[in-house]
């Protein structure tokens, strides 16, 4: 079979055009330092990476929920710390013999009344946080009703795995006694009870106390096992990164020499061409 001109040429142009496609997904992977940049660079090797970058994506959620829920304990925290402290200050107060100061203390539990009434009706962002499921108006009313419900916020920290934190503002501060109805009497009998009346307070508020300890103490065993979680998450998305890197990631040194190899393999290939088919190859494809 005679090979003519016109067929060489094909066969040269199609052997070209093989290099310059190599050249060209050569030079990608240079550019985007991926080995995978399409879909047909390796249908098997996508398919692995599709994979992993969704478990990428689902574990950056879980440390996306984990740091919003520790945040949330955080918060309540600060919050809790600041009632105690106060009612230990009404405790000392309903303690207190000297009966030159109840009026004075008679004013400072009411402020006290008013100031828990505010931190029980902290917002966080835009939501209440102590109205469980109803975040949109304010848990408790100014007499101390609270028109809240016992929902709980959930967060989802691994595959059907989720932490709830209490939410439900009666139990947290009308579990063990009404913290309101407590002040209100508090600074009642301090202006116009007895000792003892007065005295007798001390108890149901050291009760308060012990029932926000024992709410502290719960948000605190969920925030170490929030912490032991986000490294779990921590170092399992390490090692999958890894994997997506083994199976996308190009070495930057091989890959340039590889293409310096295609580029001279070419340039020699245009060189053995233009002496192949003489004198112009433009003659030759009519």
């Amino acid at each position: 079979m005679r090979v003519s001109n016109k067929m060489l040429a094909d066969n040269i142009t199609a052997n070209l055009f093989r290099q310059t496609e190599q050249i060209v997904r050569k030079q990608r992977e240079v550019y985007t330092g991926k080995r995978i940049n399409s879909a047909s660079d390796d249908p098997i090797g996508i398919g692995q990476a599709l994979r992993h970058r969704k478990t990428i994506a689902a574990i950056e959620q879980y440390q996306t929920n984990i740091k919003e829920a520790r945040m949330r304990i955080e918060h309540d925290e600060t919050i809790f710390d600041t009632v105690e402290k106060l009612l230990q200050q009404a405790v000392d107060m309903s303690l207190d013999t000297n009966v030159d100061n109840r009026l004075l203390y008679a004013e400072q539990v009411s402020d006290i009344r008013e100031e828990i009434l505010q931190l029980a009706n902290s917002k966080m962002g835009d939501d209440y946080i102590f109205g469980g499921y109803q975040t949109g108006t304010e848990p408790f009313l100014s007499d101390g009703t609270y028109v809240g419900d016992g929902g709980e916020k959930a967060y989802s920290i691994a595959n059907n795995i989720q932490i709830d934190l209490k939410t439900d503002g009666s139990d947290i501060f009308q579990g063990a006694h009404d913290v309101f109805a407590v002040l209100d009497q508090l600074s009642t009998d301090l202006t116009s009870g007895t000792a003892a009346d007065i005295a007798s307070h001390a108890a149901p508020l050291n009760e308060v106390i012990d029932h926000l300890e024992t709410v502290r103490a719960q948000a605190s065993a969920a925030y170490q096992r929030l912490e032991l979680t986000d490294a779990h998450w921590g170092t399992y998305k390490v090692n999958v990164e890894n994997m997506l890197s083994s199976i996308e990631d190009v070495d930057p040194a091989e890959v340039i020499v590889e293409l310096q190899a295609l580029q001279t393999a070419y340039e020699t290939s245009l060189a053995t061409s233009a002496k192949i088919i003489q004198p112009n190859l433009m003659q030759f494809l009519s």
